[in-house]
């Protein structure tokens, strides 16, 4: 036979199985322009700039390799289901006197036409959006780029490479599959049905166990070291999956049992058909309903704990560096504050500042002890409530042995605050506070700002404790807090500019140190890590979504043909189009919704567990963390809707033959 005769029936072949194909090399195409752009960005030097550019690139590169495992392992599934509805037509050509080789080189031809079509319009297409997501990205971290279009030969080479490799991949998984069969086995196989399952109760309970044991696991963990918890998140997530398929499989089966023995429902025109059907295909049809499960699942927990993580951090961010710079200036020893000091260090600070060409606006300053060994659960920061009533513009009064509290995110239940024999009754809770500048990136729930009168009388009790330096130990601060006007890159100039300086005054005082903080040197590199993981999401959610979309898609167009001859039976005796129509809703509510509702379920039992390590970045912003979630929630079941009611039409297309009774 010619070479040409095997491209013309490859081609044939395509062509003529286009309801199936179509769908597949779309989705190949929308991989393969995911997995350029994601390459992309790790070459392109529009992001080499950026600060954090190192960790952008790394969180890129991790999600180029997750898309190419993913790719691999779900166009292996999409194969071996075009595989199964080919098997008549392959079936055919093994009785008309092709052999499996001759077969094998058909599957060969169709394997190279979709590859070449799949990697060639799949890297137009990423090129062409390459710069929107670049655009996308920067605009993300909060920075500028250009608008020239560039294409990055590497990432064209290794996108061929990764997706040549697992289009061969699924070549070999698809002549494997032909050498085990036989003629008679694949004129049948796109027909075969499965036998009726049994509901298995041990199964299910078991699944249900894994399920309950992966939920316990995601409440209730509560480690002090990220790694445990890291290791307790993923263990709960395969409990999860594992739990969702065996639940998923077996519950399915029994679902379809209770209601076969419901009289009442299963009786209808409207519940017959579709009922008695699922009950012949539900072991197949639970593990596709839990693929979806699962990957609905990923897409709310990615988009809602990517999109805190940025914009939660950003909010706090602000709060933590209220000014554009924070220095800190820190003594063991309590008298270096004094009124001597104090004015000349300021005096000096603001001549290195102006020789620098900056001039501080919008500051304050204040005076701060931390005091490590009390004793107690509390750590505590005293102010004195001169210094706080300066920086914050107000107005308050307190009696000797009286206090202000602030508490960050706590409930503080004491009427009174003891530290080694001086006493403070609480007058009552500030609403504002003058965070504490850099420190307040590890402020805890467990931290309390106390502000109090006799500040001095303090410092100098806690200094003449005999156990100071050895149990009890304090940090005494002088904060100076300021904006500059300048801009971001004259910010980070200065702040390189100003540390030998700094440093240079910190020993003239006698200061052990000096913490200066930079918004822009800091959160640069902070914005650009949780910008690229939170770009990642959105990328590996777009390819998840499509994969459920696809799958569900797959699943209507596989029950559709199977369900032909049983809908075509009942119109023979008398069920209309309407009655079909009902049928159809019945079978796909019943079914295609269970996905949904548990990945919900799945959410809400690892909020926890989220919550937590999100603690682990330093963001505690649980209302923001709902409220993403809620929204999260709502778009992808309204997406969810979306894509059953558009593949439920075409499974009623297939089951009725005809337009449906008005």
């Amino acid at each position: 036979m010619s070479v040409g005769f095997y491209f013309k029936l490859a081609a044939g072949g395509i062509g003529k199985n286009r309801r199936i194909y179509f769908p597949y090399i779309l989705m190949c195409v929308g991989l393969i322009a995911m997995y350029y752009i994601v390459s992309f960005l790790q070459s392109t030097d529009a992001i080499s700039d950026i600060i954090g550019v190192r960790t952008i690139r790394f969180t890129l590169n991790l999600g180029g390799w997750v898309l190419a495992v993913f790719s691999c392992v779900f166009l292996l599934y999409a194969n071996s289901f075009l595989m199964r509805c080919r098997k008549k037509e392959l079936g055919l050509y093994n009785i008309f006197g092709m052999d499996k080789r001759n077969i094998g080189k058909v599957l060969e031809r169709e394997t190279a036409i979709v590859a070449v079509v799949s990697i060639c319009a799949g890297l137009i297409l990423g090129i062409a959006c390459s710069k929107f997501a670049e655009l996308g990205l920067v605009k993300i971290i909060g920075e500028e780029t250009n608008y020239k279009l560039t294409v990055e030969p590497k990432a064209v080479c290794m996108t061929v490479a990764v997706y040549t490799v697992v289009f061969i991949i699924q070549l070999l998984n698809s002549q494997r599959k032909l050498d085990a069969s036989t003629a008679i086995s694949l004129l049948r196989g796109e027909n075969a049905g499965e036998r009726p399952p049994k509901a298995n109760a041990a199964l299910g309970l078991s699944g249900a166990a894994l399920l309950a044991f992966g939920y316990f696991i995601s409440v209730t963990a509560n480690f002090s070291s990220a790694r445990t918890l890291l290791a307790a998140a993923f263990l709960a997530v395969l409990l999860v999956i594992a739990g969702t398929y065996i639940t998923m499989v077996a519950g399915s089966v029994l679902l379809c049992r209770i209601l076969q023995n419901s009289k009442s429902y299963y009786y209808k025109p409207a519940h017959f058909v579709s009922v008695s059907s699922m009950a012949f295909r539900m072991k197949r049809n639970g593990a596709g309903l839990a693929s979806i499960c699962i990957l609905v699942t990923m897409v709310l927990v990615m988009i809602s704990s990517t999109a805190c993580l940025l914009y939660g951090t950003r909010f706090d961010f602000y709060v933590d560096y209220p000014r554009e710079f924070i220095l800190d200036f820190t003594s063991s020893d309590p008298d270096i504050l004094n009124d001597t000091v104090l004015p000349e260090l300021k005096t000096k600070l603001l001549a290195v500042l102006e020789e620098k060409n900056a001039v501080p606006e919008n500051s304050y300053e204040y005076r701060r002890a931390n005091i490590v060994g009390l004793g107690g659960e509390w750590d505590m920061y005293f102010i004195p409530l001169e210094d706080f009533s300066i920086a914050t513009g107000t107005q308050l009064a307190l009696n000797p042995g009286q206090a202000f509290i602030f508490t960050f995110g706590n409930d503080f239940d004491g009427d009174t605050i003891s530290v080694k024999g001086m006493e403070w009754k609480i007058k009552d809770s500030v609403e504002e506070f003058m965070y504490a500048g850099v420190e307040a990136m590890v402020v805890s729930k467990s931290t309390i700002a106390v502000i109090i009168p006799d500040f001095d009388e303090l410092t100098r009790a806690i200094a003449s404790l005999p156990e100071f330096g050895e149990s009890v130990f304090a940090s005494f601060d002088w904060v100076y807090d300021f904006d500059t006007g300048l801009t971001p890159e004259e910010q980070l100039g200065l702040y390189n500019d100003i540390r030998v300086p700094l440093d240079d005054l910190c020993r003239e005082y006698g200061f052990m140190g000096v913490n200066c903080g930079s918004r822009e040197n800091h959160g640069g590199g902070e914005f650009g890590m949780y910008g690229g993981i939170f770009f990642l999401g959105i990328v590996l959610s777009i390819v998840f979504v499509a994969a459920a979309v696809l799958i569900i898609y797959y699943k209507q167009l596989t029950e559709g043909f199977e369900d032909q001859p049983r809908f075509e039976t009942m119109r023979k005796i008398g069920m209309t189009g309407s009655e079909i129509r009902k049928s159809i809703d019945s079978q796909m509510l019943t079914v295609f919704f269970f996905p949904l509702l548990l990945a919900l379920a799945h959410l809400v039992f690892a909020f926890p567990l989220i919550q937590k390590l999100l603690l682990e970045f330093k963001l505690s912003n649980e209302p923001l963390f709902l409220r993403v979630i809620a929204s999260v929630g709502a778009f992808v079941a309204v997406l969810y809707a979306v894509a059953y009611r558009a593949t439920s039409n075409t499974y009623y297309n297939l089951v009725s033959g005809v337009r449906e009774e008005k």
